[in-house]
């Protein structure tokens, strides 16, 4: 895990940062007993948390962040069965839409309850 960052005020921990020929991508894993029917690209709070994650980390290294690789352990599935379900999600950001995330948060930050013992 490669530990807190900040931006605006605004905390994150993303939980890992990998480095490639193409530059860094970040890594958010996901435990749910969501259904795997819907798509990851679909789940509008994973996209809005990941899409933060990369402009905290694009401050801080200097460099756009557009790659990140949802990996959700779905519990139940697609509740079909009984058998869990690890599906890994490379999702590529446009700029816009990070910044557009970005904003959003930033506006409404004063609605966050703080978690317990912060």
């Amino acid at each position: 895990q490669p530990g807190e960052y900040s931006l605006d005020g605004i905390l994150g921990t993303p939980d890992g940062i990998e480095l490639d020929e193409e530059g860094m991508i970040v890594h958010e894993i996901k435990g749910t007993f969501k259904s795997a029917r819907k798509p990851v690209s679909e789940q509008k709070m994973w996209i809005c948390q990941g899409a933060c994650y990369m402009k905290m980390l694009s401050e801080f290294f200097h460099e756009r962040i557009t790659r990140c690789i949802f990996h959700p352990f779905f519990i139940r599935g697609d509740y079909t069965g009984i058998d869990p379900l690890y599906l890994p999600t490379l999702i590529v950001f446009e700029w816009a839409e990070i910044e557009s995330y970005w904003s959003m948060v930033v506006n409404n930050k004063h609605l966050a309850v703080p978690e317990r013992g912060q």
